[in-house]
C-alpha cells in the first residue's frame, strides 16, 4: 500500500458511495421481484468496491479501470498477482547475482521460489474460473462453499485483531529478534562493502537503542492497520467470483437468454441473495473504516514531520 494521493482517496470514498448505493436499490429491487434488475445493481456494487480495494492496494490504477477492467474484476487481482510475480522475479534476479545474500539471515524466511509456485497457481485458478464461469461458481455447493469462506474471513479478522491487541514480547524473544536484525544488517553491511556503512552504522545504533514496549506498541499499530485491508481484499475476490457468472449482458439483454425468465427464484443465486448482500454490506461498511484509519495514519505523519 503506497502513499496515495488525496484525489485517489476522494475517488475511492465516491466508488463505495455509489456501491452502497447500488446495494440499497438492488435489495428494493429484489423485494419488488425485478431480480435480473437487483442482480445487475448488486454485480454493480460489488465491482465498484472491488475496484475501490484494487485502487487502495495499487494492484491497479484509475487509468486502468475502464479500459482494461471494465466489468471483469478478476482482471484486478490477475494484474495485482502478475505485479507480484514480476517484483519476486526481479528479487530473485538479484539474489542470483549476488550469492552472498543468501546468507542473510532476515532474506532465508521466505522462500521466493516457492512463493512464485503460489502466486502462478492462484493466477491459474482465475484462469480457469474465467474459462468455466458458466459452470463454476453456480451452484447451490459452490456459493455455500464461498460464501462459508468470506465468513471465515470475516471471523479470523477480528480474531486476529483481539490477539493482536493482546501481544505480549518476553525479553528474551525480544533480544533474540534484536540480536537476529543486527546480525542481518551487519551481514548487509559486509556485503555492500563501503556503501552507505555510515547509514548501516546508525540503523544498528537504533535498533540497538530500542525499548520492548515501543517495539510492542509499533507492532500493534502497524499490523492493526495491514490486517483489515489484506482481509477484505480476499473477502472482494470470493464476492467477485460469486457475481462472475452473472454479468451485466446477462442480466440486461437477451443475448443469452430472456433475463425475465432465466433468472428466477430457483437460481441458487437468488436462493442465497440476501446473505450476499448482507456480507457485501459489511464489507462496504469494513473499507469505510479502512480508507478512514488510512487518513488518520497519514495525519498522524504528516504532524511528525
Amino acid at each position: 500500500m503506497n502513499e496515495k494521493n488525496e484525489e485517489i482517496i476522494k475517488y475511492i470514498e465516491d466508488l463505495l458511495d455509489v456501491s452502497n448505493s447500488n446495494l440499497d436499490s438492488s435489495l428494493i429491487l429484489f423485494d419488488k421481484k425485478k431480480y435480473p434488475e437487483s442482480l445487475f445493481l448488486l454485480q454493480q456494487s460489488i465491482e465498484k468496491s472491488t475496484k475501490a480495494m484494487g485502487l487502495f492496494f495499487g494492484g491497479i490504477k484509475k487509468k486502468h479501470l475502464e479500459k482494461k477492467v471494465g466489468h471483469d474484476l478478476l482482471k484486478i487481482y490477475e494484474y495485482s498477482l502478475k505485479k507480484l510475480i514480476c517484483k519476486n522475479n526481479k528479487f530473485l534476479k538479484i539474489m542470483s547475482k549476488n550469492p552472498q545474500l543468501r546468507k542473510v539471515d532476515l532474506l532465508k524466511t521466505v522462500d521466493r521460489n516457492k512463493l512464485n509456485i503460489e502466486l502462478e497457481s492462484l493466477l491459474n485458478q482465475l484462469n480457469i474460473i474465467r474459462k468455466e464461469k458458466d459452470r463454476i461458481g453456480t451452484t447451490s455447493r459452490d456459493l455455500d462453499r464461498y460464501l462459508s469462506k468470506i465468513i471465515k474471513f470475516f471471523k479470523e479478522k477480528e480474531k486476529a485483531l483481539q490477539e493482536l491487541q493482546n501481544l505480549t514480547i518476553t525479553d528474551r524473544q525480544f533480544q533474540q529478534a534484536r540480536k537476529k536484525m543486527i546480525s542481518s544488517l551487519l551481514q548487509l553491511k559486509n556485503i555492500s562493502k563501503k556503501i552507505y556503512s555510515e547509514e548501516y552504522e546508525k540503523t544498528i545504533s537504533s535498533i540497538e537503542k530500542l525499548d520492548k514496549q515501543f517495539v510492542i506498541n509499533k507492532v500493534k499499530e502497524t499490523f492493526s492497520y495491514i490486517i483489515p485491508p489484506f482481509t477484505i481484499y480476499i473477502i472482494s475476490l470470493y464476492l467477485s467470483i460469486i457475481i462472475f457468472p452473472h454479468s451485466v449482458s446477462k442480466t440486461r439483454y437477451p443475448d443469452f437468454k430472456n433475463p425475465n425468465k432465466f433468472y428466477t427464484l430457483s437460481k441458487p443465486i437468488l436462493k442465497k441473495f440476501s446473505r450476499i448482500a448482507k456480507l457485501q454490506k459489511k464489507c462496504i461498511k469494513e473499507i469505510y473504516l479502512i480508507i478512514q484509519n488510512y487518513k488518520k495514519m497519514m495525519l498522524k505523519e504528516k504532524k511528525k514531520k
